[in-house]
């Protein structure tokens, strides 16, 4: 895929984000402050925004320009959160003009490592990171067939499905000890959303 395709994915996730905004802010009133829809819209329209305008002559390019355009937004720590992980993705690729499928692995790898320079969050703290170590485990157990995106989506939808059964480490959240529990976290969700809208999109690329 050429930076632009890569573009197109983006926005097809970040579109993902916005259509769920009602359901992310459902899920944080229920646990936070009731903001996450909102804070999620306005990283979703800066991606939009920048891949509409930019034309970065690398993955690298791309990846660390949109973590540039998040870093604006007012959000608290989901918006350093996403930023970290757009440069950790963007160093993890290197000069690389375009990205075979094999290259996800890679770029989950960074953007892990990206969110641990700000985050202790370990897996199983009801984080964002469990969604993102979900979809490595795919890419290191299946990285190649024909239903390989499908299967990605699928398990970004478990890595946050399985933050239900977590007490919270972090976050507003955290304050409520077990009693989180039985809540799925609104930042494991928003990026399975992303990462779905993504997968979806090459999906149906690939399939053509």
């Amino acid at each position: 895929m050429e930076t632009n395709e890569i573009k197109k994915a983006i926005r097809h996730g970040a579109m993902r984000l916005i259509k769920g905004a009602e359901i992310l802010t459902e899920l944080d009133s229920q646990t936070g402050d009731g903001d996450h829809g909102l804070t999620m819209t306005k990283i979703a329209n800066e991606l939009n925004h920048f891949c509409d305008e930019q034309e970065p002559l690398t993955v690298a390019d791309l990846f660390s320009g949109l973590a540039e355009v998040v870093l604006q937004v007012n959000g608290g720590s989901i918006v350093s959160l996403w930023a970290e992980m757009l440069f950790g993705a963007a160093d993890a690729v290197g000069e690389k003009k375009s990205l075979e499928r094999s290259d996800l692995a890679v770029i989950v790898d960074g953007a892990i490592d990206g969110i641990g320079t700000i985050s202790k969050a370990a897996p199983g703290d009801k984080t964002l990171l469990d969604t993102l170590l979900a979809v490595k485990t795919v890419c290191e157990e299946f990285p190649g067939g024909e239903q390989f995106w499908a299967l990605v989506g699928s398990a970004a939808e478990a890595g946050a499905e399985s933050t239900r059964a977590m007490p919270a480490k972090y976050g507003r959240a955290k304050q409520l000890l077990d009693g989180s529990i039985g809540f799925l976290d609104p930042g494991a969700v928003s990026m399975s959303m992303f990462i779905c809208g993504i997968a979806e999109y090459i999906g149906e690329k690939h399939a053509e």
